[in-house]
């Protein structure tokens, strides 16, 4: 009898004694950051310094560069990993980096991207006339308006925006004047003697619903956008009225950009309507040039009197 109690007792401290492990185990791990950093964008800021962001602060940072003839360090500072080159970058020059970056709490990450050698002379632009229901005579384009004298060296359209977009446009180095107008054409290529109409691709824009944006470089730093639509709020339950989750998407990256107003949300019938732009009837900027990131700076132009690469038309189109 005293035998089996005390076999008792012990079983019942075992399960006690494991029970109170398992318990300092689990108040040991308990509130610790398990996490690695996680990599959100990466941006040129001198011509030889890179930054690159996290989402959490970094207290250490290994580089290295996997360019040819390039080397350099990296320094930490919040959520920072700062890229010190060697050598200068040119504007458009790319460089390839593998960056290994831990957090106070020991966890590590190891990322791999490539940076661009940044344009500071870049000219003030804006978005001024586009079409998106193009034909093989008349395609889709989209006009770039340049309001200062600069290079356009590394400046990208996007089909969409930086994060959320169907395929993009890289400028090379071109000196431009203010005044000038540039216009990129899609699914047909553009007259050989046309130095100022670049071809983006055989693939056209949205039709009736869409995103499009311009940025100084590859990089997320945008300068303007429009987003344009034929729908309403009550046309579809899901996606804020807009049809398909690829342009909800888009029109939500463009409201956290601030770049259109209302932006709390985007809805349909505060982008350019479309429904009555054709392949040769373009959606306009006031030729004033003015920029209230609202549908009101917007007008469907008269038919056939689209005028890429010239000052835009005055002729309204009636219904």
């Amino acid at each position: 009898m005293r035998t089996s109690l005390l076999i008792t007792v012990a079983v019942v401290l075992s399960f006690i004694s494991c029970s109170q492990e398992e318990e300092m185990l689990t108040n040991f791990f308990q509130g610790r950051d398990r996490t690695s950093p996680v990599f959100l964008e990466v941006k040129t800021v001198e011509t030889d310094e890179i930054v690159l962001y996290f989402n959490e602060n970094v207290a250490k940072a290994d580089l290295t560069v996997l360019s040819d003839e390039k080397g350099g360090s990296a320094t930490v500072f919040e959520n920072q990993a700062i890229v010190h080159l060697s050598e200068d970058l040119q504007p458009m020059e790319a460089v390839a980096l593998q960056l290994s970056v831990q957090d106070s709490a020991g966890n590590s990450t190891t990322i791999e991207t490539v940076a661009y050698g940044k344009n500071f002379d870049v000219p003030d632009l804006i978005l001024n006339e586009f079409t998106t229901k193009g034909s093989r005579t008349n395609p889709d384009r989209v006009e770039i308006r340049i309001l200062s004298d600069g290079n356009m060296a590394g400046v990208t359209f996007y089909n969409g925006m930086y994060h959320h977009h169907e395929f993009s446009y890289i400028f090379e180095s071109i000196d431009v004047s203010r005044g000038q107008y540039l216009v990129i054409q899609f699914q047909t290529e553009p007259e050989e003697d046309d130095p100022f109409t670049f071809y983006g691709g055989e693939e056209g824009l949205g039709s009736n619903n869409g995103v499009l944006s311009i940025y100084r470089s590859p990089q997320n730093e945008i300068v303007d956008a429009v987003v344009y639509s034929n729908r309403s709020d009550d046309s579809d339950v899901e996606y804020g009225g807009f049809g398909t989750k690829k342009v909800y998407d888009m029109v939500s990256e463009l409201a956290e950009s601030r770049l259109w107003i209302p932006a709390n949300p985007i809805t349909p019938e505060t982008a350019v309507r479309s429904e009555n732009s054709t392949a040769t009837r373009s959606l306009n900027r006031k030729e004033d040039g003015h920029d209230s990131n609202t549908s009101a700076d917007w007008y469907v132009v008269a038919t056939r009197e689209s005028t890429f690469g010239e000052p835009n038309s005055q002729v309204l189109y009636s219904p």
